[in-house]
């Protein structure tokens, strides 16, 4: 079987950590079938940095393109400005003759595939990430198009149930929604010297919690930051990752203040997470809004506590015994479930063992079976 897969998630040499997930799932589905992957690159970014190259990865085909938009207006085009960025690939696509279009991220690259593959006359399967649909459904004239493509859809892959009813409230078909949760690299992925690796990280004596993504406002960031003041002066807090609001996470960390220690220490690589995550007494990961996070799947595997939002899909990834879930936005409880989970004496080999999560291998099998039922019943229009 052959799969041309649309997603601008995925890693580069100019965005090395960009949809390292979709790195994971797809080099593990590389093994069963033929990809090839078509990934757009916003225009900003490709006259800035350049062209990029592909990373070294299973995937035998990734062609990266410049997508031409209106920065800032007119998003409900963004997904027809995106296919005739993808029409530029029309003769790569034909040439490799895929079996299935796969757009990975619901708009606007679902959008574009559902075009293509209309354009070919192929089956299409659409694949679901937690912003792209809490975001983009919200917007009466960019659900027009989402719902033409999911009618249009043999199956949609959702990483969590609560996107899965989401789906469901705007009008797609239940019984082609698959939920199949993202994979955890059980080799990397595991229980480890707490102490070898603060050594390895030259951590200050204390006790340290962690938050790994982008940092953004709607990532609870700042009310994390906010709560390290009702912290004890011996807990450190470190951020790790980039983004918009880090200017106004620095300013936080600068204010005279009791409390807890705060050190930005930027992006790190995926390898080294496995590091930071024994490192520390627990993970935060206070968002507005959510799929399924990989980092609570990572740290869960890697047998510590998370203190997460209770929102789209971590209810569903975690337990009483693992984490600590608090409503978005709330400073004072999510301080005192962070003072809770420093106090609580844990398990790591206990919280390993009781880990939701499938290997990435599991994963990709199970995509594979709808890939390949989607192929077998053909285009539905």
């Amino acid at each position: 079987m052959r799969v041309t897969i649309l997603t601008n998630l995925f890693p580069s040499s100019k965005a090395p950590t960009r949809g390292l997930f979709n790195y994971q799932k797809f080099s593990a589905l590389a093994q069963r079938v033929e990809l090839q992957l078509l990934v757009p690159v916003p225009f900003p970014e490709w006259h800035r940095l350049g062209p990029p190259e592909p990373v070294e990865s299973s995937v035998s085909s990734v062609a990266y393109f410049p997508y031409y938009y209106t920065p800032g207006t007119g998003r409900r085009w963004y997904g027809d400005c995106l296919y005739r960025a993808v029409r530029g690939q029309l003769t790569a696509v034909r040439t490799f003759s895929p079996d299935v279009i796969y757009g990975s991220f619901l708009f606007p690259d679902g959008y574009a595939a559902s075009r293509l593959a209309a354009t070919l006359d192929l089956p299409l399967v659409i694949g679901l990430h937690g912003s792209d649909v809490n975001v983009h459904t919200q917007d009466e004239a960019r659900l027009r198009k989402i719902r033409s493509c999911l009618q249009q859809s043999n199956a949609i892959l959702s990483v969590s149930e609560a996107l899965k009813q989401l789906l469901v409230n705007v009008g797609a078909e239940r019984l082609r929604i698959h939920t199949i949760y993202n994979g955890v690299d059980q080799a990397r992925f595991h229980p480890g010297d707490q102490q070898g690796a603060r050594q390895t990280l030259n951590f200050e004596p204390g006790r340290h919690l962690i938050y790994i993504g982008n940092l953004l406002a709607s990532k609870g960031v700042l009310d994390l930051a906010s709560a390290a003041s009702q912290l004890d002066n011996d807990v450190h807090i470190h951020f790790i990752g980039d983004g918009a609001d880090r200017g106004a996470l620095e300013r936080i960390a600068a204010q005279e203040r009791s409390g807890a220690r705060i050190n930005i220490a930027g992006r790190q690589p995926h390898d080294a997470l496995p590091t930071w995550l024994a490192a520390a007494d627990g993970l935060c990961l206070p968002s507005y809004r959510e799929g399924v996070p990989n980092v609570i799947l990572e740290a869960i595997a890697c047998g510590r506590p998370v203190v997460a939002s209770r929102v789209g899909g971590v209810p569903e990834v975690t337990t009483e015994d693992n984490s600590i879930l608090v409503p978005p936005g709330s400073i004072s409880e999510l301080a005192a479930a962070l003072r809770t989970v420093l106090k609580r004496d844990w398990c790591p080999q206990e919280i390993a063992a009781r880990s939701k999560a499938e290997s990435w291998q599991q994963v990709a099998e199970r995509i594979n079976c709808v890939l390949g039922a989607a192929v077998e019943e053909g285009p539905r229009s």
